[in-house]
C-alpha cells in the first residue's frame, strides 16, 4: 500500500510539474506575442475560424482582436479590393501545403494603406493530419515605399535625356542610363566595367585626379570637356560629377551627369563672331568716317583761327580752345576705334597689335601698361589671335578701370604643346570668393577661351593685384605659377 502511495504521490508530482511547464509556456508564449510587430494568427483549415492573433493585429491592421474573433471575414474584407481575389485564391490553395507567401495591400479605417507580407504553414496532428494553419503576416509598408521609390528615381534616371554614369574610383563605368546610350551609341552591356577614359580624346588625360579629389569628399565643380562617341565623332558636354556614397557614408565611387552642349557651344560661336565682325566694321567706320571728319573739321578750324589772329579778332582764343577740345575728341575716337577695330592685328599681326593695345592703355588711361613676348609665339590661327586678343583687351581695361592700379602687364609665351597669355595689375585684387562670373566682360573671356580650347584662371597675386591667365595648357594653376614668376622677373 505504501508503494502505490508513493507511485500516486510521483504521478501527481509529474503532473503538477508538467502543468507548471505548459503554464511557464503559454506565459513566455503570450509574452513573446505582445512584444513582437508582426501578426501571429492561427485558423482552421477552411478559414471558418480564427483560432488565434496576436495584438500586433490591433495595431496593423487598426481593428480589434475581438472583433476578428467575430467574424473570420473581416480579415479578408479588410484586402485592397485589386489584391483581394488573388489573396484569396492562394489562401484556399497553398496555405495548407506551406506554399504560402502573398504581398498584398489592407484598407485601415483610417482610409490610410499598409503593405502586408503574408507567410502560412500547416500544423498537423499525431496522424500527420493538417487540422489548423499558422502565420505570420509583417507591415513591410516601409520597405516597399522605398522599392517604389528606388524604382521612381530608377525611371527618371532611365527616362532622362542627359548621359548619368556610374564611376568606381578606379575609373570603371558601373552604370549606364539610355540617355548615355542616346548621347555617346554605347549600350549598357558594351561599356559597364569598362575604363571611363575610352569615352576620353587622347590630349584630354584621365579622370583619375577628379576621382581622387571626390574619394577625399572633395567638390568638383561642373566642367566641360570633350566626349568621343562609338562612332568615332566627338562632342562638347558639360559634365556634372558627385561622389556615390554607401550605407554607411563611405564614397565608392561618383556619378557623372552630363549633357550635350555641343549646338550651344556651335550658336555661341557663330554668336561671338558676328559680334567680332560688328565690332570691326563699327571700328573701322569710326576710324574712316567719324575720325576722319574731326581731323578735317579741326583742319578747317586751324585755318580759321589763324586767319582770326591775323585780323586781330578777339574770340580766335576761343577757336583755340574749341580746337583743343576737337583733337581730344579725336584722340578718344581713335582709341575707341582701335578698340573695336584693332588695325594692327589685321596688317601687321598678333604680337605688333598687343604691342599698340598696351600704348593704347597707357594713352587711354594715364596707366604704365607695356608688353612682354618670351619665348616667341608662333599662332598661324587668326580665329585664336583674335579671340587671344579681345582676352588681353577685357581683361587689361578692366584693370585700368577698376583695380586702382599703377602698372599692368601683357604678357605672352609658349611652348610646343601650348600657348600662354598672361595680363596683371597691381591694383586692389580680384575677389575670388565671390566667383561672380555673371558680369559680361568676365563672361565673355571664359566664352572666347572655350571657343579655342584654352583654360581661363582669375587669381590674386601676391602682395596685390590681379592675375589672369588664359593658356591651352591643361595645367591652368601651373601656368599661373609662371605667369607669376615671369611678371616678378619682368618687375
Amino acid at each position: 500500500m505504501a508503494i502505490q502511495t508513493s507511485a500516486s504521490t510521483s504521478a501527481v508530482t509529474d503532473v503538477d510539474r508538467t502543468a507548471e511547464a505548459l503554464r511557464h509556456n503559454d506565459t513566455l508564449f503570450h509574452q513573446l506575442m505582445d512584444n513582437i510587430s508582426e501578426v501571429f494568427w492561427l485558423t482552421d483549415v477552411r478559414k471558418n475560424e480564427i483560432m488565434y492573433v496576436s495584438p500586433g493585429y490591433e495595431h496593423v491592421w487598426g481593428r480589434t482582436c475581438e472583433s476578428l474573433y467575430k467574424s473570420a471575414r473581416q480579415w479578408m474584407d479588410a484586402i485592397h479590393p485589386e489584391d483581394r481575389e488573388r489573396v484569396m485564391a492562394a489562401a484556399v490553395s497553398k496555405q495548407a501545403s506551406g506554399q504560402y507567401d502573398e504581398e498584398y495591400r489592407i484598407l485601415r479605417p483610417d482610409g490610410s494603406i499598409r503593405w502586408i507580407r503574408d507567410r502560412a504553414f500547416s500544423v498537423t496532428d499525431d496522424g500527420g493530419e493538417v487540422y489548423r494553419v499558422a502565420g505570420i503576416a509583417q507591415d513591410v509598408t516601409a520597405m516597399k515605399m522605398a522599392q517604389q521609390e528606388v524604382s521612381r528615381l530608377a525611371a527618371i534616371v532611365e527616362s532622362s535625356d542627359a548621359a548619368i554614369v556610374g564611376i568606381d574610383l578606379n575609373g570603371l563605368i558601373t552604370s549606364w542610363n539610355l540617355g548615355a546610350q542616346k548621347m555617346l551609341g554605347y549600350s549598357a552591356g558594351e561599356i559597364i566595367g569598362q575604363s571611363i577614359t575610352m569615352l576620353m580624346p587622347p590630349n584630354q588625360g584621365n579622370c583619375v585626379e577628379l576621382l581622387e579629389r571626390i574619394g577625399h569628399q572633395e567638390s568638383v565643380e561642373p566642367k566641360e570637356a570633350v566626349r568621343v562617341c562609338k562612332n568615332g565623332s566627338s562632342i562638347v558636354v558639360s559634365i556634372i560629377l558627385s561622389p556615390v556614397r554607401d550605407p554607411l557614408g563611405v564614397i565608392t565611387g561618383a556619378s557623372a551627369i552630363a549633357r550635350d552642349i555641343t549646338d550651344q557651344i556651335r550658336l555661341e560661336k557663330e554668336v561671338l563672331e558676328a559680334g567680332e565682325k560688328e565690332r570691326w566694321r563699327i571700328g573701322q567706320d569710326l576710324h574712316d568716317t567719324v575720325c576722319q571728319q574731326i581731323t578735317a573739321v579741326s583742319m578747317l578750324g586751324r585755318s580759321l583761327a589763324d586767319r582770326m589772329k591775323k585780323q586781330g579778332i578777339a574770340d580766335a582764343g576761343e577757336l583755340d580752345r574749341l580746337l583743343d577740345l576737337l583733337r581730344e575728341a579725336n584722340r578718344q575716337a581713335r582709341g575707341v576705334a582701335q578698340g573695336l577695330y584693332p588695325a594692327e592685328l589685321e596688317v601687321n599681326g598678333f604680337e605688333p597689335a598687343l604691342t599698340a593695345l598696351a600704348a593704347t592703355i597707357n594713352r587711354l588711361f594715364g596707366i604704365a601698361c607695356h608688353f612682354n613676348v618670351d619665348p616667341p609665339v608662333y599662332l598661324p590661327n587668326r580665329s585664336a589671335q583674335i579671340h587671344l586678343y579681345r582676352i588681353a583687351q577685357e581683361a587689361a581695361t578692366n584693370a585700368a578701370k577698376h583695380a586702382h592700379c599703377t602698372n599692368i602687364a601683357i604678357c605672352l609665351g609658349g611652348a610646343a604643346d601650348r600657348v600662354m597669355l598672361s595680363v596683371t595689375d597691381d591694383g586692389t585684387g580680384f575677389d575670388v570668393s565671390k566667383k561672380d562670373r555673371t558680369g559680361m566682360g568676365i563672361a565673355s573671356m571664359h566664352y572666347r577661351a572655350r571657343m579655342i580650347g584654352a583654360s581661363l584662371l582669375i587669381s590674386n597675386r601676391q602682395p596685390s593685384g590681379t592675375i589672369v591667365v588664359c593658356s591651352t595648357a591643361d595645367d591652368a594653376d601651373a601656368c599661373t605659377t609662371h605667369a607669376t614668376q615671369r611678371q616678378t622677373e619682368n618687375g
